[in-house]
């Protein structure tokens, strides 16, 4: 990821490094469990300069506001993937980071609701 990242700033891009989504696994609390990667993806950010979206938290967040029958229906075939209506939900979300990116220039092309 890093060598991703710095090839694209070489180039002019924009890089910005968006986290993994969480697997649909809530605990007793009814709190989706973390992983790692989210921390992982961040200090790439960090390293190489990036942009960082932590699309983790994002969708934590969403998904512990609507609960765990209606999450899992973004879930049909297992924890890991979703299904076309959950795949809206983070591009929504990702949008939403971008446009909160303030230094980010990328975020001056994307419409607003």
């Amino acid at each position: 990821m890093r060598k991703y990242a710095n090839e694209a700033k070489s180039k002019g891009a924009i890089p910005i490094i968006v986290s993994p989504i969480p697997r649909n696994k809530f605990n007793e609390k009814k709190k989706i469990e973390k992983d790692q990667y989210g921390v992982w993806t961040q200090e790439v950010a960090q390293q190489t300069g990036a942009y960082f979206l932590d699309l983790n938290a994002m969708v934590i967040k969403e998904y512990e506001t609507m609960g765990a029958e209606k999450v899992k229906a973004f879930f049909p075939k297992d924890h890991t993937h979703t299904n076309e209506a959950g795949g809206i939900l983070n591009a929504e979300l990702v949008a939403k980071g971008i446009t909160d990116l303030k230094k980010c220039e990328l975020r001056n092309y994307l419409k607003r609701k």
